[in-house]
Protein backbone atom coordinates (compact mmCIF):
# COMPACT_ATOMS: atom_id res chain seq x y z
CA UNK A 1 0.00 0.00 0.00
CA UNK A 2 1.24 3.35 -0.76
CA UNK A 3 2.08 5.45 2.41
CA UNK A 4 0.01 9.15 2.55
CA UNK A 5 2.55 11.22 4.27
CA UNK A 6 0.75 13.37 6.70
CA UNK A 7 -0.43 16.81 5.20
CA UNK A 8 1.92 19.89 5.26
CA UNK A 9 2.04 21.88 8.56
CA UNK A 10 -0.98 24.24 9.15
CA UNK A 11 2.43 26.93 9.33
CA UNK A 12 3.00 26.75 6.01
CA UNK A 13 -0.57 27.48 5.14
CA UNK A 14 -0.61 30.70 7.36
CA UNK A 15 2.39 31.76 5.49
CA UNK A 16 0.71 31.61 2.18
CA UNK A 17 -2.05 33.26 3.45
CA UNK A 18 -0.02 35.96 5.04
CA UNK A 19 2.23 36.76 1.44
CA UNK A 20 -1.63 37.46 -0.18
CA UNK A 21 -2.81 39.63 2.50
CA UNK A 22 0.46 41.52 2.43
CA UNK A 23 -0.50 44.02 -0.34
CA UNK A 24 -3.74 44.64 1.92
CA UNK A 25 -2.78 44.72 5.37
CA UNK A 26 -0.60 46.81 7.34
CA UNK A 27 2.50 45.01 8.50
CA UNK A 28 0.66 46.25 12.23
CA UNK A 29 -2.03 44.34 11.01
CA UNK A 30 -0.34 41.57 10.11
CA UNK A 31 0.99 41.22 13.31
CA UNK A 32 -2.24 40.28 14.43
CA UNK A 33 -3.20 37.53 11.66
CA UNK A 34 -4.20 34.09 13.46
CA UNK A 35 -3.59 30.53 12.31
CA UNK A 36 -6.96 28.89 10.64
CA UNK A 37 -8.04 25.53 10.04
CA UNK A 38 -9.58 23.92 6.95
CA UNK A 39 -11.89 21.10 7.65
CA UNK A 40 -13.08 19.59 4.09
CA UNK A 41 -14.49 22.92 2.02
CA UNK A 42 -15.07 24.83 5.03
CA UNK A 43 -11.97 27.74 6.62
CA UNK A 44 -12.57 28.23 10.48
CA UNK A 45 -10.54 31.41 11.16
CA UNK A 46 -10.69 33.70 14.13
CA UNK A 47 -10.25 37.51 13.91
CA UNK A 48 -9.11 39.80 16.19
CA UNK A 49 -10.84 43.07 17.19
CA UNK A 50 -8.30 44.72 15.43
CA UNK A 51 -9.08 43.19 12.15
CA UNK A 52 -12.74 43.74 12.52
CA UNK A 53 -12.43 46.67 9.66
CA UNK A 54 -10.05 43.59 7.38
CA UNK A 55 -12.71 40.84 6.89
CA UNK A 56 -13.45 41.06 3.57
CA UNK A 57 -9.99 41.11 2.58
CA UNK A 58 -9.53 37.99 4.84
CA UNK A 59 -12.24 36.28 2.88
CA UNK A 60 -10.54 37.32 -0.38
CA UNK A 61 -7.19 35.94 1.08
CA UNK A 62 -8.45 32.59 2.29
CA UNK A 63 -10.66 32.53 -1.34
CA UNK A 64 -7.04 32.95 -3.07
CA UNK A 65 -5.42 30.03 -1.29
CA UNK A 66 -7.90 28.09 -0.98
CA UNK A 67 -10.46 27.97 -4.07
CA UNK A 68 -12.12 24.85 -3.36
CA UNK A 69 -13.69 26.96 -0.20
CA UNK A 70 -17.57 27.01 -0.34
CA UNK A 71 -18.27 28.40 3.42
CA UNK A 72 -15.99 30.81 5.45
CA UNK A 73 -16.91 30.39 9.50
CA UNK A 74 -15.88 32.76 12.20
CA UNK A 75 -14.69 31.20 15.30
CA UNK A 76 -16.12 31.48 18.58
CA UNK A 77 -15.93 29.97 21.76
CA UNK A 78 -16.47 26.27 23.04
CA UNK A 79 -19.61 25.91 24.66
CA UNK A 80 -20.97 22.57 26.83
CA UNK A 81 -19.85 19.45 27.42
CA UNK A 82 -19.06 18.29 24.34
CA UNK A 83 -16.38 20.90 23.00
CA UNK A 84 -18.48 22.50 20.53
CA UNK A 85 -17.59 26.14 19.05
CA UNK A 86 -19.88 28.39 18.09
CA UNK A 87 -19.81 29.43 14.90
CA UNK A 88 -20.45 32.53 12.40
CA UNK A 89 -20.83 32.43 8.78
CA UNK A 90 -19.15 34.94 7.25
CA UNK A 91 -19.22 34.06 3.26
CA UNK A 92 -20.30 30.91 1.46
CA UNK A 93 -23.34 28.55 2.16
CA UNK A 94 -24.72 28.61 5.18
CA UNK A 95 -23.79 25.19 6.48
CA UNK A 96 -21.20 23.90 9.51
CA UNK A 97 -21.35 20.31 8.02
CA UNK A 98 -18.61 18.84 5.66
CA UNK A 99 -16.99 15.32 4.65
CA UNK A 100 -13.38 16.58 5.50
CA UNK A 101 -10.30 14.04 3.24
CA UNK A 102 -7.22 12.71 5.51
CA UNK A 103 -5.08 9.75 5.51
CA UNK A 104 -7.24 8.09 2.97
CA UNK A 105 -10.29 8.45 4.79
CA UNK A 106 -13.31 10.47 4.22
CA UNK A 107 -14.85 11.79 7.99
CA UNK A 108 -18.03 13.50 7.69
CA UNK A 109 -18.34 16.29 10.40
CA UNK A 110 -20.60 19.08 11.49
CA UNK A 111 -18.63 21.64 13.71
CA UNK A 112 -22.47 22.82 14.87
CA UNK A 113 -23.18 19.16 17.04
CA UNK A 114 -19.68 17.68 17.51
CA UNK A 115 -15.80 18.66 18.00
CA UNK A 116 -13.01 18.05 15.32
CA UNK A 117 -9.71 18.94 14.92
CA UNK A 118 -7.91 19.24 11.46
CA UNK A 119 -4.83 19.66 13.36
CA UNK A 120 -4.28 16.23 14.58
CA UNK A 121 -3.73 14.37 10.91
CA UNK A 122 -0.39 14.00 11.45
CA UNK A 123 -0.70 12.68 15.32
CA UNK A 124 -3.04 10.39 13.88
CA UNK A 125 -0.67 8.95 10.96
CA UNK A 126 1.78 8.36 13.45
CA UNK A 127 -0.33 6.40 16.19
CA UNK A 128 -1.55 4.30 12.83
CA UNK A 129 2.34 3.73 12.01
CA UNK A 130 2.82 2.71 15.48
CA UNK A 131 -0.26 -0.34 15.56
CA UNK A 132 0.38 -3.40 14.69
CA UNK A 133 -1.75 -6.00 12.69
CA UNK A 134 -3.84 -8.06 15.71
CA UNK A 135 -4.07 -5.66 18.23
CA UNK A 136 -6.88 -5.16 19.90
CA UNK A 137 -7.57 -1.07 20.72
CA UNK A 138 -10.10 0.90 22.52
CA UNK A 139 -10.61 4.83 22.12
CA UNK A 140 -13.19 6.39 24.52
CA UNK A 141 -13.71 9.82 24.07
CA UNK A 142 -13.64 8.72 20.10
CA UNK A 143 -15.83 11.47 18.70
CA UNK A 144 -16.92 11.35 14.63
CA UNK A 145 -13.93 8.35 14.94
CA UNK A 146 -11.23 10.06 13.24
CA UNK A 147 -8.44 8.10 14.85
CA UNK A 148 -10.39 4.92 14.71
CA UNK A 149 -10.86 5.63 11.36
CA UNK A 150 -7.15 6.27 10.57
CA UNK A 151 -5.96 3.20 12.32
CA UNK A 152 -8.68 0.95 10.35
CA UNK A 153 -7.53 2.17 7.33
CA UNK A 154 -3.85 0.95 7.53
CA UNK A 155 -4.19 -1.94 9.82
CA UNK A 156 -5.78 -4.91 10.37
CA UNK A 157 -7.05 -4.38 14.15
CA UNK A 158 -10.37 -4.86 15.99
CA UNK A 159 -11.14 -1.29 17.67
CA UNK A 160 -13.85 -0.53 20.35
CA UNK A 161 -14.42 3.17 20.28
CA UNK A 162 -16.54 5.05 23.09
CA UNK A 163 -18.93 8.72 22.38
CA UNK A 164 -20.93 10.22 24.50
CA UNK A 165 -22.19 12.84 22.48
CA UNK A 166 -24.99 11.44 20.57
CA UNK A 167 -24.88 13.57 17.57
CA UNK A 168 -21.03 12.86 16.89
CA UNK A 169 -21.89 9.17 18.00
CA UNK A 170 -24.42 9.19 14.88
CA UNK A 171 -21.49 10.79 12.56
CA UNK A 172 -19.40 8.04 13.56
CA UNK A 173 -21.92 5.28 12.47
CA UNK A 174 -22.05 7.32 8.76
CA UNK A 175 -18.11 7.39 8.47
CA UNK A 176 -18.02 3.54 9.02
CA UNK A 177 -20.05 3.11 6.40
CA UNK A 178 -18.84 5.57 4.24
CA UNK A 179 -15.22 4.28 4.64
CA UNK A 180 -16.12 0.41 4.61
CA UNK A 181 -14.53 -0.29 1.54
CA UNK A 182 -11.20 1.42 2.85
CA UNK A 183 -10.97 -0.52 6.07
CA UNK A 184 -8.41 -3.13 6.75
CA UNK A 185 -10.10 -2.91 10.13
CA UNK A 186 -12.86 -3.66 12.71
CA UNK A 187 -14.72 -0.96 14.55
CA UNK A 188 -17.08 -1.21 17.05
CA UNK A 189 -18.55 1.90 18.12
CA UNK A 190 -19.95 2.25 21.72
CA UNK A 191 -22.90 4.99 22.78
CA UNK A 192 -22.47 6.04 25.74
CA UNK A 193 -20.03 7.79 28.73
CA UNK A 194 -16.26 6.58 29.53
CA UNK A 195 -16.48 6.55 32.87
CA UNK A 196 -19.46 4.11 33.23
CA UNK A 197 -18.91 1.78 30.29
CA UNK A 198 -15.17 1.64 30.47
CA UNK A 199 -15.27 -0.41 33.71
CA UNK A 200 -17.23 -2.89 32.14
CA UNK A 201 -15.43 -3.61 29.16
CA UNK A 202 -11.84 -5.95 29.26
CA UNK A 203 -8.48 -4.50 28.85
CA UNK A 204 -6.78 -4.13 25.73
CA UNK A 205 -3.37 -4.24 24.07
CA UNK A 206 -3.78 -0.43 23.06
CA UNK A 207 -5.85 2.58 24.44
CA UNK A 208 -6.07 5.78 22.64
CA UNK A 209 -7.46 8.78 24.90
CA UNK A 210 -8.08 11.98 23.09
CA UNK A 211 -9.27 13.32 26.29
CA UNK A 212 -11.11 16.09 26.24
CA UNK A 213 -9.31 19.52 28.01
CA UNK A 214 -10.44 19.28 32.04
CA UNK A 215 -10.85 15.48 32.34
CA UNK A 216 -8.86 13.45 33.96
CA UNK A 217 -8.87 9.69 32.58
CA UNK A 218 -5.66 8.95 33.35
CA UNK A 219 -6.61 6.36 35.89
CA UNK A 220 -9.36 4.67 33.95
CA UNK A 221 -7.50 4.98 30.73
CA UNK A 222 -4.42 3.30 32.09
CA UNK A 223 -6.46 0.51 33.47
CA UNK A 224 -7.48 -0.97 30.45
CA UNK A 225 -4.34 -0.96 28.96
CA UNK A 226 -2.19 -3.86 28.64
CA UNK A 227 1.10 -3.10 26.37
CA UNK A 228 0.63 0.91 25.36
CA UNK A 229 -1.70 4.00 26.38
CA UNK A 230 -1.40 7.12 24.31
CA UNK A 231 -2.93 10.18 26.74
CA UNK A 232 -3.55 13.04 25.39
CA UNK A 233 -4.11 16.03 27.96
CA UNK A 234 -2.92 19.94 27.81
CA UNK A 235 -0.08 20.89 30.04
CA UNK A 236 1.84 23.92 30.93
CA UNK A 237 5.70 24.04 29.63
CA UNK A 238 6.75 24.07 33.01
CA UNK A 239 4.98 21.30 34.57
CA UNK A 240 5.60 18.80 32.11
CA UNK A 241 7.72 16.64 33.84
CA UNK A 242 5.37 16.77 36.68
CA UNK A 243 2.91 15.70 33.73
CA UNK A 244 5.68 12.67 33.35
CA UNK A 245 5.84 11.88 37.09
CA UNK A 246 1.83 11.71 37.82
CA UNK A 247 1.63 9.13 35.06
CA UNK A 248 4.25 6.93 36.71
CA UNK A 249 3.18 7.22 40.02
CA UNK A 250 -0.27 6.03 38.96
CA UNK A 251 1.38 3.18 36.99
CA UNK A 252 3.01 2.42 40.48
CA UNK A 253 -0.87 2.27 42.04
CA UNK A 254 -2.05 0.08 40.01
CA UNK A 255 1.25 -2.51 40.03
CA UNK A 256 2.56 -1.77 36.92
CA UNK A 257 5.65 -0.90 35.27
CA UNK A 258 5.82 1.96 33.11
CA UNK A 259 7.89 3.91 30.85
CA UNK A 260 6.81 7.11 29.63
CA UNK A 261 7.64 9.56 26.90
CA UNK A 262 5.73 12.93 26.77
CA UNK A 263 6.23 15.05 23.48
CA UNK A 264 4.18 18.51 22.48
CA UNK A 265 1.86 17.40 19.95
CA UNK A 266 0.42 21.35 19.24
CA UNK A 267 0.22 24.74 20.79
CA UNK A 268 -3.14 25.78 22.89
CA UNK A 269 -2.29 29.03 24.36
CA UNK A 270 1.02 30.67 25.41
CA UNK A 271 3.02 28.37 26.82
CA UNK A 272 0.39 25.69 27.22
CA UNK A 273 0.53 22.74 24.89
CA UNK A 274 -1.45 19.97 23.75
CA UNK A 275 0.59 16.92 24.93
CA UNK A 276 1.02 12.82 23.98
CA UNK A 277 2.10 10.49 26.91
CA UNK A 278 3.29 7.37 24.65
CA UNK A 279 2.87 5.19 28.08
CA UNK A 280 4.36 1.72 27.68
CA UNK A 281 3.02 -0.84 29.98
CA UNK A 282 4.59 -3.93 31.83
CA UNK A 283 3.84 -5.99 34.60
CA UNK A 284 5.91 -5.63 37.51
CA UNK A 285 8.34 -8.19 37.58
CA UNK A 286 8.38 -8.68 33.91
Amino acid sequence: MPVELPFRPERQIYKNLESVLTERLSEDELKYLRRYDVIGDIAVIQIPPELEHRVEDIVFALRKVHPFLKVIARKGFHEGAFRIRDYSIIWGEKRLDTVHRENGVEIKVDLSKAFFNPRMKGERYRLAQLVQDGERILIPFAGVLPYALVIARYRKVKITAVELNREAYELGLENIERNRRRLKGEIEFIHGDAFKVLPELPSYDRVISPTPRGVDALSLTLSKAERWLHYYDFVHENEIEAFRQRILEECQKLGRECSVRVKKVSDFKPHVFKVCADIKVEEKGT
